[in-house]
Formats: C-alpha cells, structure tokens, sequence
C-alpha cells in the first residue's frame, strides 16, 4: 500500500517533470511571448522552491534554496507579466536580488541563533508581502470585462496559494503534520504547472501575453478607433475597457486588440488610451488659465480614476511627474515674460 512518503515522492517527482515541460514549451515559444525571462524565471524558481530541500548536495542545495528565496518575488513578475505586460524596472530587480541574498548569506552564515531566526522570520515575510502584490496586482486591473481575465485571475490566486501554503508547511516542519502539508503543497504545484500548460498550449487561452500581433491591415477600422479617440474623446471615459470600445465599434473584440497592438503599434489598449489621456493632461497643467485645477481634478478631468495611475501613466509618457511638469511650465512662463 502506498504511504504517505511514497506519495510525497511520487507527486514531487511528477511536479518536476510538469515544470520542466512549462519550462520547454516556454523556450519553444520564447519569440511569441512578452516577458519570456520573468516567466521563465518564475518557473525556475518554483522548481527550486521544491528541490532545495531534497538534495544532498550542499552545494546545490544553497543553489536551490536562492532559487526557492526568490520565489515569491518571482510570482509577482509574472502576475505582472499577465495583467500589466512590460519590463519592472531593473531597481526592483536588483533591490530584490539582493535582499534576497542578504537573507541567503545570514542563514548560511549566521553571526547568532537569534539574528539567522529573525532573517528566517524576514524571508516568512517577504512571502507574504508578495502575495499581497500579486493580489494588489489582481485589483489594479481595469479590463475585467476580458474573456480571458477568469483565467488569469485563477492562475493568478492558485500560484499564491502554493506559496501561503509553502509558508504553512515550513511552519509545521519537524512534526508529524509535515509531511501531509508537503503533499499538499506539492499537489498544488502539479495542479497550476498543468493548469498552466493546458490553458496556454493546448486551449490556447492565451493567459501569457503574446508579441509580435500582425497587423489588421484594415485602415477603416483603425479611422474608426482614431475618430472614437480624436473626435468623440471616448479615453475621458473612467474605467473605459477594451470591451466597451469594441462595442461602440460593434467590431470583435479581438479585432479591436490586433488593430490597436498591429496597426497602431501600441503595446496594449490602456497604451492607447493613456497616450490621448496624458497628452490632455499636459495641455492643462500647461494652460495658465486652468491654473485653479489641482492635479487630482486633472486626473479625473481626463479620465483616471484615481492619483496614482495618473502619476504612473504620465511619468511613463512626459518621463516626470505632473506636479514637476507644471511647476516646469510656469518657470518657462515666467522666464519668457521676465525676457
């Protein structure tokens, strides 16, 4: 009869071997997918997460559990990765990295018992903490309406799951419970890695955002989708989606997406709508005669429904914030009248 550490072997081994055929039907899609490194990464790190603790090689085993370390941290790209496809800028990267190797050096080197548990309390922590920036990321998302956003969000919360339940089992470890909290750590791995491969590979769900999107090469529906932005101003529009916009068109949405990331050359939708929005925006911070609005008026004024998006968005596109833009508009006024 099967025990529970057969079991517990088993399902680690058949959880490897899922990850690892993630892991290739990745490499083989690379060109087609934006981010390729963050997921890839991701996956890597999950399979650290899992073998650290089952190698006998010392060496290997302080390899893994860098990987296993930087797990939590790894969910969080590829969270954003699905719901917000571009680049985290290379200093959350870094900031990371080497937290992570702090914690990493103290547990393998501790100075005392007490600070190697508080840096072990500090990695519980960091776990946590990004779990909560996964679920931050799940909020923040606008286009609710999208046919695969089911999808992404189970994804999404499944992969969170493992790692609370990671923190649970490590909880636990050194009692007779342990080992039950592993299995069903491991089962869920196996669950999301072949929920993963199904929805991605085989359904073609499209979870992870793809690159490269070939053009409509339909110039009346890229006149169309300009005259909802240029004319009828559809990006003032608070919570616009994607999915309201194919419905003013009366076009499928899907269309509406190659046209807008194919023809217009815009990365994603909220590209396009935040391009009309801050260029709004700067021509108000600008105007002497709107001086009385303060930013947060401005933000509603064109469309966002709340500050930080707004300062996001317009930093990205103005590469400073509106608050500087405007302060930077008045010393132009002043210098220009003083000359």
């Amino acid at each position: 009869m099967l025990n529970l550490l057969d079991a517990y072997y088993y399902i680690n081994l058949i959880s490897i071997y899922s990850l690892l055929v993630c892991l290739f039907l990745l490499w083989m899609n690379r060109n087609k997918i934006r981010n390729f490194s963050d997921i890839a990464f991701c996956v890597i790190c999950v399979i650290s997460s899992i073998v650290w603790d089952d190698v006998e090689n010392v060496i290997w085993e302080r390899v893994f559990l860098l990987g296993a370390l930087l797990a939590p941290f790894s969910v969080w790209l590829f969270a954003k990765a699905i719901f917000n496809p571009s680049t985290i800028t290379l200093k959350w990267k870094v900031l990371y990295v080497g937290l992570s190797l702090f914690i990493y050096l103290t547990i393998y080197t501790p100075p005392n018992p007490t600070f190697a548990s508080i840096m072990n309390t500090g990695a519980t922590l960091l776990y946590l903490f990004f779990a909560a920036m996964v679920i931050k990321e799940i909020y923040q998302y606008n286009n609710k309406s999208e046919k695969r956003y089911r999808s992404k969000i189970t994804m999404i919360l499944a992969m969170s799951c493992v790692f609370i339940l990671a923190i649970v089992s490590d909880y636990f470890r050194g009692t007779s419970i342990w080992l039950a909290t592993v299995v069903v750590e491991r089962l869920s791995i196996l669950a999301v890695s072949t929920y993963f491969i199904i929805s991605n590979f085989i359904l073609n769900e499209e979870i992870i955002p793809k690159t490269g999107i070939s053009p409509t090469n339909d110039t009346t529906l890229v006149d169309r989708i300009m005259d909802k932005m240029t004319v009828e101003k559809l990006y003032l529009k608070e919570k616009l989606t994607i999915g309201e916009l194919a419905e003013e068109l009366d076009t499928p949405e899907y269309k509406v997406r190659q046209a807008i990331n194919g023809d217009l050359g815009f990365k994603n939708f909220y590209d396009l709508v935040n391009s009309y929005r801050i260029k709004e925006a700067s021509a108000l911070l600008q105007n002497y005669s709107q001086a009385e609005l303060s930013v947060l008026e401005i933000a509603y004024k064109t469309g966002f429904n709340s500050i930080a998006p707004f300062n996001r968005a317009f930093k990205v596109f103005m590469g400073t914030t509106p608050t500087e833009y405007r302060k930077i508009q008045i010393a132009d006024r002043v210098e220009l009248a003083m000359s």
